[in-house]
This record gives C-alpha cells, sequence and structure tokens, in this order.
C-alpha cells in the first residue's frame, strides 16, 4: 500500500483513499481511521464518565460485570467483556483469558510462566497472566504488530 503525505500551507485537513478492490489493508485503514474519536463510557460514582481506551490497562470480568483499569483507578462498564473486547480490539486489546482483555501498548514486559502461560507486566507494574489457551495467539498477535 503506497502512502502520500502532503503538506499545503491553508489547506484543511482531508484524506483520500484510493483503492482498487476493498480488500483488507483498507478495510484496516478505514477501521483506524473510525477508532479515532471512541470513548469507552464507564460508571464512576454515580456519574457516567467517557475515558480514551488507551487509558485502559485491561478490563475484567468478575462476577458477571466488566471493569476497566487504568492508572486513576478502577471503573465499572455496562457491557459485556466479550463487547467490549471485540469493540477495542482495533485499538490493540487482545483477549488474553476468559475473564480479561489486556491492552497490548500497556505491556512492559513478558515472560513465560508455569504450564504454557505467560505473565506480562503492565505500566504499572501490575502482573496479569495470559492462559495458556490465548499465549500461541498473542506470540502470533505480536509478531504481526
Amino acid at each position: 500500500m503506497k502512502v502520500t503525505l502532503r503538506q499545503e500551507a491553508g489547506a484543511a485537513n482531508e484524506i483520500i483513499l484510493r483503492y482498487d478492490t476493498m480488500d483488507d489493508d483498507v478495510r484496516a485503514v478505514l477501521e483506524l481511521l473510525s477508532l479515532r474519536d471512541r470513548r469507552l463510557a464507564v460508571e464512576d460514582g454515580g456519574a457516567v464518565r467517557l475515558i480514551d481506551p488507551a487509558e485502559a490497562l485491561y478490563c475484567e470480568s468478575v462476577d458477571e460485570r466488566t471493569y476497566v483499569y487504568t492508572a486513576q483507578g478502577v471503573y465499572r462498564v455496562g457491557q459485556t467483556l466479550s463487547a467490549v473486547a471485540e469493540a477495542l480490539a482495533g485499538m490493540g486489546f487482545f483477549r488474553c483469558s476468559k475473564s480479561m482483555a489486556v491492552n497490548l501498548r500497556a505491556i512492559e514486559s513478558l515472560r513465560s510462566g508455569v504450564n504454557g502461560r505467560i505473565v506480562a507486566t503492565l505500566q504499572n507494574g501490575e502482573r496479569i497472566l495470559v492462559s495458556r489457551r490465548y499465549a500461541k495467539a498473542l506470540r502470533e498477535r505480536l509478531k504481526g504488530d
């Protein structure tokens, strides 16, 4: 895919995407453009707060409720973990266990754990486990990113 950027004094910002057929590369570019303004609605002390998904370190399902963990705090989300993980997959979120999805951009280091698991250390120093079921997919995803 060829990318051309051109700065023109006084010009309005414009994106023109030319393609012969709608393929996976074109779809990926469109997905990235649509994600730019996406916000995550979370509950914060009885009020609804909109946060940038990039602030989220990981999302976790506990007792059939979904929570988003950020450096600032923990917030409840009104969606299922599956819905949140699917909506944020294009922003670097990865389902790492049955009950958790992690922001790949929040991972500082990875090391092998017991029984085929992976231990991920996040930016805030917290450690999470990538289950054996998702470990291979994580390795493949990291090779592709």
